[in-house]
């Protein structure tokens, strides 16, 4: 995942927050349930709902369900930045197709077969004569192939029947082709803006 993506994303859950509130609907200890959203709209709203041992978030950018420690809050609590790696581990519960926040994506896979051609056949410039050729040969085909490719069964087949010059993609398997998907990371940027609005709103009550 690139620092880009991150950001950009960043940038646009800020935009879609901008004007919510934080709105505490119970709050027993480990038993919690806060919604975020804008007073009497739905848009972009969402809901947590902590019990022991489970932190769910639920709303227009997908439901997801993590568990980690008996008091979920103290997982997520007091973090810098977002870790979507190590908490999509702690998933339990996803959107369809999705597994660990991540999905296959087109961009993913387009650079994880230019990641293999790099580790796996020789550069270009370096070679000659027949060797060129072939090798020329073979970086075509799977570039006028790689237009045609969109959907991960259309890839999978592509990777499966590759056969140019002896050329195949034995070990592609190691590459996953995948990217955590916009929704898992705005739901990591809203835990993390709910938490801290949570903590100054019971710091307050407090004084």
């Amino acid at each position: 995942m690139t620092d880009l993506l991150r950001q950009e994303v960043f940038e646009i859950f800020q935009e879609n927050t901008a004007k919510h509130e934080l709105t505490i609907l119970k709050d027993d200890g480990k038993y919690r349930h806060i919604r975020f959203g804008v007073k009497g709209s739905s848009f972009y709203a969402i809901n947590i709902t902590t019990w022991p041992g489970y932190l769910a978030v639920t709303g227009d950018m997908g439901d997801f369900v993590f568990t980690r420690l008996s008091d979920m809050f103290e997982f997520f609590r007091g973090k810098a930045s977002i870790n979507p790696g190590y908490w999509g581990e702690k998933l339990v519960a996803e959107p369809r197709g999705s597994e660990y926040g991540k999905k296959w994506s087109e961009e993913a896979f387009k650079r994880d077969v230019s990641n293999y051609l790099e580790g796996n056949l020789e550069p270009l410039e370096e070679l000659e004569g027949e060797e060129a050729e072939i090798n020329r040969s073979i970086r075509e085909e799977i570039e006028e192939s790689l237009k045609s490719i969109s959907h991960k069964e259309e890839a999978n087949d592509f990777i499966s029947n590759f056969d140019k010059h002896d050329f195949q993609f034995d070990s592609f398997y190691e590459y996953d082709c995948t990217e955590y998907t916009h929704h898992f990371l705005w739901i990591c940027y809203a835990i993390v803006e709910i938490i801290k609005r949570y903590d100054a709103a019971k710091s307050d009550i407090a004084a």
